[in-house]
C-alpha cells in the first residue's frame, strides 16, 4: 500500500473508531434520555460506519495499478464506493425523517429530555467537526472524491448534532414538538447531503466534462497561441478516482513526426499547469485544409533571412531540422537552433524566444515560429542542416 492510500485508510478507521463510540452513546442516551432527535443521530452515526467501509473498499480497489482488463486504472470504483455510501446516507435520511414525522403527527406530548442528552450531542459537534476538517484536508491533499464526500458526512453528522442540541434546548422552554421536529430536519439535511456527494459521482461515471467552461476557454485560447496548432476541435475530460486523462483533437499544417512530437510535449506541458492530478494526455493532430508549401524560393529567401538573424547571437551555434508552411495568414516556420550545451535550460529558452521575437519582426511574411533549442555538439550528425558554426 502507498503513503497516499495509507494516509487515506488511517483517517477513516480514527472516523469508524469515533462512529462507534458516538452512534452507541447517542442512541444509549437518547433512549434513557427520552429524545427522538438523539436516537436519530445516532443511527445516522451508525450509517457512517457503513459508509466508513465502504470508502474503505473503494479506495483499496481504486489503488490497484491498470491491468489488462482496466488499462487506464481502477480509479472508477472510487465514483462507485461514493455513490453507495450516497444512498446508505439517503435511506438513513429517510428512515428518521418518516419516524420523526410519525411521532409528531401522534400529537402526544412528552417529557423534556434529560440533561444527559446535552452533553452527549455537544461532544459529538465537537469531534465531528474535528474529523470533518481532518479527513478533508486529506482528501483535498490526495484528490480523493470518496474521501471529500466522507468528510461532508462528519460535518453534516456535526450540523445534525446542533439540530439536536437545538431541538432539546427547545423542549426545555416548553415546545413539546421540538426534539421530534429536530429529528425531521436531520432527517431532510442527511437526504440532501446524499444527494450533493452523488451528483459529482455520477458525473464521473459517465464522463461527463469534469472541468468548466471557462477552463475549457482559458485552455483552448492557450493552445491555440501554440505555434504550429491552427485551432482545437475538442478538449474531453474524464476523471478516474483522483486523476485526469484528458484527449484533444487539434488542426495543424503539414508538419513532420518530429515536430509533431514538440507539439505535443508542448500541449502536455500547457494542460499539466492548467490542471492537477492529469495522469495523461492524449493529442489527436488533424490536417487543416488551410495550408499549403511554400515555393522554393521563397523558402530559400527565408532560409537565409534565418541564418542572417542567428549570426547575430553568439551563442546560436547552428540551425537544423527546418520546415515552412503557407496559410492564409501568412508563414509558418519551425526550426531547431543550438546553444552551448554549458549554459541553463533558463537562458537557452531565452535565446530561443528572442531568436524568434527577431524573426517574427524582421520577416513580414513568418506569422508564427516554433523554435526548439538542441545543445551544441560539433559531432552530432543532424538532419536538414541550414547553417553551423565552424561547418
Amino acid at each position: 500500500m502507498n503513503t497516499s492510500h495509507k494516509k487515506a485508510q488511517n483517517i477513516t478507521l480514527i472516523g469508524s473508531a469515533a462512529n462507534i463510540l458516538l452512534a452507541v452513546t447517542k442512541i444509549a442516551a437518547g433512549l434513557f434520555g427520552r429524545s427522538e432527535a438523539l436516537v436519530a443521530d445516532g443511527i445516522h452515526s451508525f450509517s457512517d460506519l457503513v459508509s466508513d467501509a465502504v470508502v474503505i473498499v473503494g479506495i483499496k480497489v481504486s489503488g490497484r495499478p491498470a491491468d489488462i482488463s482496466h488499462p487506464l486504472g481502477h480509479g472508477k470504483y472510487e465514483a462507485l464506493s461514493t455513490i453507495l455510501t450516497s444512498l446508505i446516507l439517503a435511506l438513513a435520511g429517510m428512515i428518521i425523517a418518516y419516524h420523526a414525522i410519525f411521532l409528531v403527527s401522534g400529537g402526544s406530548r412528552r417529557m423534556p429530555p434529560a440533561p444527559i442528552t446535552l452533553i452527549v450531542v455537544l461532544v459529538s459537534i465537537v469531534s465531528k467537526e474535528w474529523l470533518f476538517r481532518a479527513t478533508k484536508s486529506i482528501g483535498q491533499e490526495l484528490n480523493s472524491g470518496s474521501l471529500i464526500a466522507n468528510a461532508w458526512h462528519h460535518r453534516s453528522d456535526a450540523a445534525s448534532s446542533l439540530v439536536v442540541l437545538v431541538g432539546i434546548v427547545a423542549s426545555y422552554f416548553g415546545i413539546w414538538f421540538a426534539d421530534s421536529a429536530a429529528a425531521v430536519i436531520v432527517g431532510v439535511l442527511i437526504i440532501y447531503e446524499a444527494y450533493a456527494i452523488a451528483k459529482d459521482a455520477v458525473s464521473e461515471l459517465v464522463d461527463a466534462q469534469m472541468i468548466s467552461e471557462s477552463q475549457l476557454n482559458k485552455i483552448k485560447s492557450e493552445i491555440s497561441d501554440i505555434a504550429g496548432v491552427f485551432s482545437v476541435n475538442s478538449i474531453i475530460t474524464r476523471k478516474y478516482g483522483p486523476n485526469y486523462i484528458v484527449d484533444l483533437s487539434v488542426a495543424v499544417g503539414s508538419i513532420s513526426m518530429e515536430l509533431s512530437t514538440k507539439l505535443s510535449a508542448e500541449i502536455n506541458r500547457l494542460i499539466k499547469n492548467n490542471l492537477s492530478n492529469v495522469k495523461q494526455v492524449n493529442v489527436y493532430f488533424e490536417a487543416s485544409c488551410d495550408i499549403s508549401e511554400i515555393n522554393d524560393s521563397k523558402q530559400e529567401r527565408l532560409s537565409k533571412r534565418l541564418i542572417e538573424i542567428s549570426k547575430n547571437f553568439d551563442q546560436i551555434m547552428g540551425l537544423h531540422n527546418y520546415s515552412f508552411i503557407n496559410s492564409k495568414r501568412g508563414v509558418i516556420a519551425a526550426i531547431d537552433i543550438e546553444v552551448p550545451g554549458n549554459i541553463t535550460t533558463e537562458q537557452s529558452h531565452k535565446i530561443g524566444k528572442l531568436f524568434k521575437d527577431k524573426a517574427m519582426i524582421d520577416s513580414k511574411d513568418i506569422i508564427d515560429m516554433v523554435v526548439h533549442v538542441d545543445p551544441y555538439h560539433p559531432d552530432r550528425e543532424l538532419q536538414d542542416i541550414l547553417w553551423r558554426k565552424n561547418g
